[in-house]
């Protein structure tokens, strides 16, 4: 099978989702899967799109195991229903009990959560899946479209309301044994929840610090390793990027609003200095204050400054085209030349290994289609 294979993630064919399943690691790990089906899948596929494939090999390899179907010698190092079943770590070899410290003190886990939700659909799903851990439940971020087609995607994974609007009946009938969510996504009903299960809390300002977040996540679950990989994977992902880039690149990232002004992304974001190591360089108008934010207010008289030789357009949820019937959009340079990528600002800020991927496959199009 080659890498310009017409298989999508809704076809019933499964003699295509059959020959993958005998190429790929035979591994429980989503992201691992994912970040092997970008390399060796089909190749017109998104990333939350390789997660979903992903859920799929790993259910298809599980029924091949059942019927007999798929050779042992595939499943390396442990039986067939051991590989299917069984986490990656058991709190006997995993040092439990542990005390973790989060944005709420101190939690004691006596043994490795399994009945996990998500209280957040905004990058906490993302942590989770991303170090292999799929969840029971979990609420999506309001307007949060990139989490959400995530969650729609993840089939095994409940949906269980909104960031601050919690089906706390159907959360307790599940009867989790681990909680997780941001600070402001618990507001006044953490101690309600505590009642139902032990509840991790993240700090709302720590949100952006992507790394150390699935590490702690991680740490609940003794998947430090799965973790690493991770973050590892989205570096090297930057480093292939930057080897494909025939010289430096400046671009400007934009978020249109619903009054033609705009947010323009500063050159110390995150995600600039993600970027930078790849030669991509984040650029603001001159005149405009480039540090120690995340974002710069941009009027919209300045549209026709943004020097980026490629255009990110990320409208909020309520500015959809907007930007584009300011009359200085005709004269920006990468409008002129077709250098302009419309994506979702949602997407752009999750911050997390699954939510940078998808961020990287953005640049990817953008840069070196």
């Amino acid at each position: 099978m080659t890498q310009n294979m017409t298989l999508t993630t809704t076809t019933t064919d499964t003699r295509d989702l059959d020959a993958l399943v005998h190429r790929a690691p035979a591994t429980d790990d989503l992201l691992q899967l994912a970040d092997w089906l970008h390399a060796n899948g089909p190749a017109h596929l998104s990333a939350i799109e390789r997660i979903e494939l992903a859920e799929r090999l790993i259910t298809r390899r599980r029924f091949l195991i059942g019927a007999g179907a798929l050779g042992l010698g595939v499943i390396t190092g442990c039986g067939a229903e051991e590989q299917a079943s069984a986490p990656t770590a058991t709190s006997a070899s995993a040092g439990y009990p542990r005390t973790i410290e989060h944005a709420d003190g101190e939690m004691r886990l006596e043994e490795v959560p399994t009945r996990v939700i998500s209280a957040d659909g905004l990058r906490i799903l993302d942590y989770l899946l991303s170090i292999g851990v799929t969840p029971l439940a979990a609420s999506t971020g309001v307007g949060d479209t990139f989490a959400i087609a995530l969650l729609d995607r993840t089939e095994q994974v409940e949906k269980i309301g909104s960031s601050g609007d919690l089906n706390i009946e159907r959360m307790a009938s599940l009867h989790p044994d681990f909680i997780v969510g941001f600070e402001w996504n618990y507001g006044d009903g953490l101690d309600e929840l505590k009642q139902i299960a032990p509840c991790f809390v993240l700090d709302g300002e720590s949100s952006p610090e992507w790394e150390a977040n699935t590490r702690l996540i991680a740490r609940c679950f003794a998947r430090e390793e799965e973790a690493d990989a991770a973050i590892q994977a989205v570096y090297e992902r930057v480093a292939s990027i930057g080897e494909r880039i025939e010289e430096p690149v400046t671009i400007s990232v934009i978020y249109p609003k619903a009054d033609g002004s705009f947010f323009a992304m500063q050159p110390d974001y995150i995600i600039a200095e993600l970027l930078a190591p790849a030669g991509i360089t984040v650029t603001l108008p001159n005149g405009l204050d480039g540090e120690g934010g995340s974002l710069a207010d941009v009027s919209p008289e300045l549209l026709g400054d943004m020097p980026g030789e490629y255009l990110f357009v990320l409208p909020l949820p309520d500015a959809k085209n907007v930007i584009e019937n300011n009359p200085l959009w005709e004269t920006l340079d990468a409008v002129a030349a077709g250098r302009v990528l419309k994506g979702d600002a949602s997407t752009w800020g999750n911050f997390s290994p699954i939510g940078l991927q998808a961020l990287l496959d953005d640049v990817e199009r953008a840069l070196l289609s």
